[in-house]
């Protein structure tokens, strides 16, 4: 989900729907802010919720063991 998405379903539960910048009561950057802290919090709860990039070394084949990683795959329907 993008914070652009976050931000319009805020601004409808907050009722501040209004299409002029000047009629707005949150400031775009204010909503951004709130979302951001929501984040930061939302880590010091759970610290997995964190997202971080890491380079691992691969084996041979399709299939992978990733050690501490839970890794989900998309199936699609046809597929055993």
């Amino acid at each position: 989900m993008k914070a652009g998405d976050v931000i319009t379903r805020a601004r409808a539960t907050l009722l501040d729907v209004s299409e002029s910048d000047s009629e707005r009561r949150w400031t775009d950057r204010e909503l951004i802010d709130l979302i951001s802290s929501a984040q930061r919090a939302a880590v010091v709860l759970d610290p997995s919720a964190n997202p971080r990039t890491e380079v691992i070394q691969l084996s041979r084949g399709v299939v992978q063991k990733v050690p501490g990683i839970s890794v989900v795959r998309n199936q699609s329907r046809a597929s055993p």
